[in-house]
């Protein structure tokens, strides 16, 4: 009996316990609900759209004139500063003129000087055409002396001594006529040499008056003075850089194109489209055409260098400046612009399905700014249709079919 009572007491308590348990009251099982990740959305419509090409290039000018020093002289003034602006033909530097001048009056000297030999020469050959006359009567004369002498001697009534003198005038006279005659001759390259003689000097005293011209240095076009390398007093050397100015109407700007986009590029070039782009530099816009490619690719360039030449608001750009420039790249039909937000990797987006996120791949066409300045990515896609509400929130998690809910305005 004593040991059947604590066994009784056990199963006693263990009833009550189980009595107590199963008079406890049920809980329902809590179900999981998805979660819905808040979005952004916007409605898409085809349309014509033109993608724009952001680059970074640096301004030059294909008319950069280093002047510098046509003859010896000393600096007298300086009449221009670096970055001031000049009129075509204005003088810019003034050199000591005085050596140059007096090279030029002695080369005067040598024109004038020949001049006169050759008006002597003229002279010369015009007295002596008379002479010869002359001389031709006198050899004539001469002559039928020597006949009537000869004549007198038969008969016996004139000396072999009289003949003999006659005979030796005669000869004097024809030496002198052939002496008259040779110098008519050779007038014709007497003259020649003089007329050369005349034609060098005249070079050399043109010469000696661009040299004097020279010594001011003038602006060969309306531009703009970059440096300047002379002060008054220096002494210059023919060669020596005296300053360097550039056309501001001919500005350009020398951009990278990237090599995913030189086709394209060189397709609208090669078809007479013209490419225009813009930037804004100090607060000031600025308009530049796509005027050519390269015809040399650098080493480690990771595209083609072209040139834009500045059509607008490109007088105050000072070389060497790097600009922001805005491309206008042909348009795309059919295409829709989005934020940057909106595409995932390279090329995905997604597309709202009721409360449901859809994967779409599309066809990255280019990029854009919107009106207000941002940046939006160009796409394309056959499966994207008007009306179409596009996901334009970054999701870490975004994947096809994640439930969302679109953010009250």
């Amino acid at each position: 009996m004593r040991r059947i009572l604590p066994i009784l007491i056990l199963l006693i308590g263990a009833g009550g316990l189980a009595a107590l348990v199963n008079s406890k009251p049920q809980r329902e099982a809590l179900q999981a609900e998805e979660k819905a990740w808040v979005i952004g959305v916007m409605t898409v419509e085809p349309a014509t759209a033109t993608p724009q090409l952001g680059l970074y290039g640096r301004v030059r000018s294909p008319r950069t004139a280093n002047m510098s020093a046509a003859v010896t002289a000393d600096v007298r003034s300086v009449d221009v500063l670096e970055g001031q602006y000049v009129s075509s033909g204005e003088t810019m530097v003034v050199l000591d003129d005085r050596e140059a001048e007096l090279l030029r009056a002695q080369r005067a000297a040598e024109v004038a000087d020949i001049s006169a030999q050759i008006d002597n020469e003229r002279q010369r050959n015009q007295n002596d055409i008379k002479a010869l006359e002359h001389e031709e009567m006198l050899l004539a004369l001469n002559q039928r002396e020597v006949k009537r002498a000869e004549k007198l001697a038969k008969r016996k009534v004139g000396s072999e001594a009289q003949i003999d003198q006659m005979r030796q005038a005669e000869e004097r006279q024809a030496m002198a006529v052939d002496q008259r005659r040779f110098s008519i001759n050779e007038h014709a390259s007497r003259r020649a040499q003089l007329d050369a003689r005349l034609a060098r000097a005249k070079s050399l005293l043109r010469r000696a008056e661009l040299d004097l011209d020279r010594t001011r240095v003038k602006a060969p076009f309306a531009g703009r003075v970059s440096r300047v390398s002379v002060s008054p007093g220096d002494r210059v050397r023919g060669g020596d850089e005296i300053l360097t100015v550039y056309n501001t109407a001919e500005i350009e700007i020398r951009a990278q194109i990237p090599t995913r986009q030189v086709p394209l590029v060189r397709d609208a070039l090669a078809q007479g489209n013209a490419l225009e782009a813009n930037a804004l530099v100090d607060g000031r816009r600025l308009r530049a055409r796509l005027d050519r490619f390269t015809a040399q690719v650098e080493r480690g360039g990771g595209g083609a260098d072209a040139y834009f030449r500045v059509i607008e608001g490109g007088k105050d750009l000072p070389l060497g400046r790097t600009v922001e420039l805005i491309v206008d790249l042909p348009e795309v039909h059919g295409s829709i612009a989005l934020p940057y937000e909106a595409v995932y990797g390279t090329n995905r987006i997604y597309r709202l399905d009721g409360d449901r996120m859809r994967t779409l791949d599309v066809d990255r066409v280019g990029e854009r700014r919107s009106t207000d300045g941002s940046a939006q990515v160009l796409v394309r896609s056959p499966e994207l249709q008007s009306g179409d509400r596009i996901v334009v929130t970054q999701l870490p998690n975004a994947m096809d079919g994640l439930r969302v809910r679109v953010a009250e305005p």
